[in-house]
């Protein structure tokens, strides 16, 4: 009979001791949050400025890897499935089942399961900037405080030196 692995051992390990944690808060009541003072203002959504910044790093998460991929494919167009990296977000996933040697490269096992890893990396990747563009989008934030409105009023204004037109307003 063989012994166990130690990754099983490992495993097991883990459990009890999640198991074990969790029995021992079953018996605890649940947190309670206290209400926040009056005098502090609570936001329940973030700032309308926070949507730049999501969008800007969903584009640059989306872009690099795709720039990547498609220099890859420009430089090793002879690779199968090589010329979906054109196509972004999509492209990296055709491309790893389409995943093979090149056809005057009959030996490249390990360069085919490193360009495997890198596609799936790179397709998570432009997901992944894919949804903070989204999320930067479509997000609900907090109103902006109005701005104040503005007035002008045009007066004659009228003395013993001058005459004219004076014109007052709050900007």
């Amino acid at each position: 009979m063989r012994a166990p692995s130690a990754a099983l051992l490992a495993a097991a390990s883990l459990l009890l001791l999640s198991a074990s944690a969790a029995a021992d808060d079953a018996g605890q009541p649940p947190a309670t949050v206290a209400p926040a003072p009056d005098d502090v203002e609570v936001m329940r959504y973030p700032p309308s400025s926070v949507r730049y910044g999501l969008v800007g790093g969903g584009l640059v998460a989306l872009g690099i890897p795709y720039g990547i991929g498609a220099l890859c494919a420009s430089s090793w167009p002879e690779v199968p499935g090589s010329d979906w990296l054109y196509a972004p977000v999509i492209g990296p996933w055709v491309a790893f089942a389409q995943n093979d040697c090149a056809p005057e490269d009959s030996d490249c096992g390990a360069i085919m399961v490193l360009r495997g890893i890198l596609y799936v990396v790179s397709g998570l990747a432009q997901a992944g900037g894919v949804g903070l563009v989204g999320e930067g989008l479509l997000m609900t934030t907090e109103a902006e405080e109005p701005a104040a409105e503005t007035s002008w009023t045009v007066l004659p204004v009228a003395s013993p030196e001058q005459a004219g037109l004076g014109i007052f307003g709050t900007f």
